[in-house]
C-alpha cells in the first residue's frame, strides 16, 4: 500500500493497496497543507484553499511553498504526480512545481539546497474533470538535471533530503493562471531510509497525559499505562549515535514503544553545561531531533535532562525546560522530566530546584506532565510523597534495576501511592544497577507485574550499543543495529515486553456499536468541506438508518444525495488497539446476494475522533470521493481480529438513489413522481433542514436545480431495488484493552479531528 509519510501539521492520507513493488508517495501537497505565498498570490482570493483542493487563480507570476519536514528517498523509479483541473477562465500553457533538495549535515555536495523545477503542460486538459498528470524527475528545466542524482563528492552517499514543495506560475507569464490543483505527490518505487515515520497513533487517541489522584491518567481520565525505551546519555558515543529519528521510527513501528526518553547528558564530559556549556547547542539539538520524530510517530517523549546534581546549574535548566517548552508546549506528545537522578541531596534541595524549574515550563506550556526525580537515585518516592509539590499535573520517579531491586523498592512505591502521588518509571533495567550481569527475569517479571497492576507507565534503559548488559544492542553496530534487530540478550528479552505489552496490561472490557451513520459530505449542512471535522456531525442524515442482514430495504436505508454516499460515521462505545483500511471491507451492488458484488471503491480517508461520538463514544469517519458510490448498495463490513476486538464480524449497507424521494414503494425508481413531487415543495424564500428528501444536493433550498438534477437521472430501465441482504454477521460485541500502549498496524490511514 502507498505509505504517506506525515509531512505536514494536518493531512489527509489517501488510500492504496498492498502489491509487489508497489509505489510509495514519501511527499504530498494538498489544500491542507501549511503554506506561504509569494508574489501575485499574495493577492486576496488569489488562492484559495477553502474547499480542501488548492484553488489558483493569477493574471501574473506568484506562487506558494509548503515547508516539510525533511522526507528522504531514493529518486529510482520517482515521479511527480500533479492531480488538477483546468478552470473556465485558463489562458496559461503551463505552471511550475519546485522541489527543493538539502542534503544534509555532513555532505560535502556545494548543492545544499537546490531548487528543481518541473514544467506542468497544461494544454490539452479538460475543463470538466480531475485529471492526474505523471511527471518524470529528469526533465528538471531549472537546472537540467534530474532530483539529487549523483551521489555527493567526498562521503559517496546520496542525501536525499526534500525540504520543499511548491506551485507557481511561470516566471514572466501575464497569461492568466486559473486551476484547481487536488495533490502533487512525491511517488516512488524505493522505501524511504529508515523506514519513515510509523503512523502509531497513540498521542492522538490519547491527548495530554495528567495526574488523577496517585495515576497517570490520558486525556479522557482513562488508566495511562505506557511502555517504551530510554536512550543512553546524549553525551557519551555509546548513546549519542542513535540521536536520529530512525530510532524513534524502529521503535515505535517495530518495538511497539508509546514512549521514548532522550536523555541529555549534563555536567559529565560533552555535556549540557560542561566546560561552560561548550556543547550545549550540539545536546539540545539531538533533543530536538528525538522531540521531533516522537510528534512524527505519534508518540510520547520524556524530556530528561540526565543529571546527578541539577540543583548546580539551576540557571541552565529553567534556559533549557524554557526553549524547550516554548517550542514544543501545544504539543500534547511532550512530558519533562526536569532531574534524573538526585543522589544524596535532601528532597526539600530537589524540591526547591523543581519548583524553580517547572515555573519557567508553565510560563510557556499551562499542562503538560512533569516528572520529577527523587533522592537516591529516585528510589526513595516515599520521602517526596510526603511532601509534594503543589503543581497539579506533577509525577515522581521511580527507577529500578531487576537484578538489584526488589520487594523493599516496590513496597516505597506502595507507601508513596497510598500517600497520593503519581508514579513514572522513566528508568528500569533488567540487570544490576552498575548496568551489568545477566538478565534477572524472574525479578523483571515479578516488576512488570507490579506496573501491570498499578498502571505505571515505564521506559527501560538503555538504547545503546555499550558494551555492558543493560545495553539493547550489540556492541559498536550503532543504530544499524538496532534497526537490524542485533541485539543483546536484554534487548532481545525487552523487545519482547514491550511489543506485547498489551498482552501485560489491562483487563477485558465489552462494549457495544453505538451508531451507524450517513451524512452528507461537502454539502451546505457541513459547511461544503469535503475534508472530515466535527462538522460532520450537522450533516448527519438522522432520517436515515442501516440496512442490517435479513431486513427488507426502504426508504430510510437509502438517500437521494447527488454526491452519493460520500460520507459514514461509525460510533463505538469504547475504543481498540489500532485500524488501519485492512479491518474493513467495502463491496457495492444491486441485489440479495452481497457476496457476489464486487469491491467498492476505497475510502479516501479513515479517522478518528476519541470521545466525538453520541453520548462521548469514539467516532470514525470514511469519506469517499462524491459519485463513486452512486445509484446502488454499499456493504461495510468491520472484520474481527485482535485489532478491533470484534468477537463477529459486524456488517451493515447503505443505499443511494439520486433523486428518488421515497414516491415508490416497491424498488428506488427515479421517475416523473419524483420530478413532480420535488417541483410541488419548491422551498422559495425559505430554507429547509437536513432530512427533507426533496433537496437532492442538500444546500438547504429546493429549488430548480434540485428539479434538474432528478430529471437527469431519470432511472429508465434501470432502478435500485430494495434488497433483503442474505449475507452479514452475528453479535455485535467488542472486546478491547484500555491500555494505551497496545500494538497499533504501521499501514494505517487514521487522522485525528476535534478532540
Amino acid at each position: 500500500m502507498k505509505f504517506v509519510a506525515t509531512v505536514f501539521a494536518l493531512i489527509l492520507f489517501h488510500f492504496c493497496h498492498d502489491a509487489l513493488g508497489a509505489q510509495t508517495t514519501v511527499a504530498e501537497v494538498n489544500g491542507s497543507s501549511v503554506y506561504s505565498t509569494f508574489g501575485a498570490f499574495d493577492v486576496s482570493g488569489a488562492v484559495d484553499t477553502s474547499t480542501g483542493d488548492i484553488a489558483i487563480d493569477v493574471a501574473e507570476f506568484g506562487g506558494m511553498e509548503v515547508g516539510l519536514a525533511q522526507v528522504d528517498f531514493s529518486n529510482t523509479d520517482t515521479t511527480l504526480e500533479v492531480e488538477l483541473q483546468i478552470g473556465a477562465n485558463n489562458a496559461a500553457g503551463s505552471f511550475v512545481v519546485n522541489m527543493t533538495d538539502f542534503d544534509g549535515v555532513g555532505s560535502d555536495s556545494l548543492d545544499i539546497a537546490e531548487v528543481y523545477q518541473y514544467r506542468v503542460d497544461l494544454n490539452g486538459l479538460s475543463t470538466s474533470m480531475f485529471q492526474t498528470l505523471t511527471i518524470s524527475l529528469d526533465n528538471s528545466f531549472f537546472n537540467l538535471d534530474e532530483f539529487e542524482s549523483s551521489t555527493d563528492a567526498d562521503d559517496g552517499v546520496i542525501n536525499y533530503g526534500l525540504i520543499e514543495l511548491g506551485l507557481q506560475s511561470e516566471f514572466g507569464s501575464t497569461d492568466r493562471l486559473d486551476v484547481v490543483v487536488r495533490r502533487v505527490s512525491v511517488v516512488t518505487s524505493e522505501p524511504s531510509t529508515g523506514g519513515g515515520p510509523a503512523q502509531r497513533y497513540i498521542v492522538s487517541r490519547n491527548g495530554r497525559l495528567q495526574v488523577v489522584g496517585n495515576r497517570v491518567m490520558n486525556q479522557f481520565g482513562d488508566p495511562a499505562c505506557l511502555a517504551g525505551c530510554s536512550l543512553f546519555w546524549s553525551n557519551f558515543s555509546e548513546g549519542a549515535k542513535f540521536y536520529v529519528s530512525e530510532t524513534v521510527d524502529k521503535l515505535a513501528s517495530d518495538w511497539n514503544a508509546g514512549i521514548v526518553r532522550a536523555s541529555m547528558g549534563v555536567e559529565d564530559f560533552g555535556g549540557y553545561t560542561w566546560n561552560d556549556g561548550e556543547f550545549a547547542t550540539r545536546e539540545v539539538n539531538k533533543v530536538k531531533t528525538i522531540i521531533d520524530a516522537a510528534i512524527a510517530n505519534d508518540v510520547y517523549v520524556i524530556v530528561d535532562y540526565h543529571s546527578h546534581a541539577a540543583e548546580e546549574s539551576t540557571a541552565e535548566a529553567v534556559a533549557f525546560f524554557d526553549e524547550i517548552s516554548s517550542l514544543y508546549g501545544d504539543n500534547d506528545h511532550v512530558i519533562y522530566e526536569v532531574y534524573n537522578e538526585p543522589i544524596n541531596q535532601s528532597w526539600s534541595t530537589i524540591k526547591t530546584y523543581a519548583e524553580t524549574v517547572i515555573a519557567a515550563i508553565r510560563v510557556n506550556d499551562p499542562d503538560n506532565l512533569i516528572v520529577v526525580g527523587t533522592p537516591f537515585y529516585s528510589q526513595n518516592v516515599d520521602v517526596a510523597s510526603s511532601d509534594p509539590i503543589s503543581d497539579p499535573n506533577v509525577a515522581y520517579t521511580l527507577h529500578f534495576y531487576a537484578g538489584t531491586h526488589g520487594q523493599s523498592l516496590r513496597n516505597r512505591a506502595i507507601t508513596a501511592m497510598n500517600n497520593g502521588v503519581a508514579i513514572f518509571v522513566t528508568e528500569w533495567g533488567t540487570v544490576n544497577a552498575d548496568g551489568n550481569g545477566g538478565v534477572a527475569t524472574g525479578s523483571v517479571n515479578t516488576w512488570m507485574d507490579f506496573c501491570r497492576t498499578h498502571e505505571l507507565c515505564h521506559a527501560n534503559w538503555s538504547v545503546s550499543d555499550k558494551d555492558e548488559g543493560s545495553a539493547v544492542v550489540l556492541p559498536n553496530l550503532g543504530v544499524n543495529g538496532l534497526i537490524g534487530d542485533e541485539l543483546t540478550a536484554s534487548g532481545i528479552f525487552v523487545k519482547d515486553i514491550v511489543s506485547d505489552w498489551s498482552n501485560f496490561v489491562g483487563k477485558t472490557v465489552e462494549t457495544e456499536m453505538v451508531a451507524r451513520q450517513i451524512f452528507y459530505n461537502g454539502s451546505d449542512f457541513d459547511g461544503n468541506n469535503p475534508a472530515p471535522d466535527p462538522s460532520d456531525a450537522d450533516a448527519i442524515a438522522t432520517d436515515k438508518t442501516p440496512l442490517l442482514f435479513g431486513q427488507t430495504a426502504k426508504f430510510a436505508n437509502y438517500s437521494s444525495y447527488v454526491h452519493g454516499i460520500n460520507g459514514l460515521l461509525i460510533d463505538l462505545e469504547g475504543s481498540w488497539s489500532g485500524l488501519d483500511e485492512s479491518d474493513f471491507s467495502f463491496r457495492v451492488g444491486n441485489d440479495d446476494f452481497p457476496e457476489t458484488w464486487q469491491d467498492a471503491p476505497a475510502p479516501l480517508s479513515i479517522s478518528f475522533a476519541a470521545k466525538a461520538g453520541a453520548g462521548g463514544s469514539d467516532r470514525i469517519t470514511l469519506v469517499w470521493d462524491d459519485g463513486v458510490i452512486a445509484n446502488q448498495w454499499l456493504e461495510v463490513k468491520i472484520l474481527a481480529n485482535e485489532k478491533t476486538g470484534l468477537s463477529a464480524d459486524d456488517v451493515f449497507y447503505f443505499g443511494n438513489a439520486i433523486g428518488e424521494c421515497g414516491t415508490s414503494t416497491t424498488d428506488a425508481r427515479v421517475d416523473a413522481n419524483d420530478v413532480s413531487a420535488v417541483r410541488g415543495n419548491l422551498s422559495g424564500f425559505f430554507t429547509v433542514d437536513v432530512v427533507n428528501e426533496f433537496d437532492i444536493n442538500r444546500d438547504r433550498r429546493v429549488n430548480a436545480t434540485d428539479v434538474g438534477i432528478v430529471r437527469n437521472n431519470l432511472s429508465g430501465f434501470f432502478s435500485v431495488r430494495l434488497i433483503t441482504p442474505t449475507a452479514g454477521s452475528g453479535k455485535r460485541t467488542l472486546k478491547r484493552s484500555p491500555n494505551i500502549g497496545g500494538k497499533l498496524s504501521p499501514g494505517r490511514r487514521f487522522i485525528e479531528v476535534g478532540r
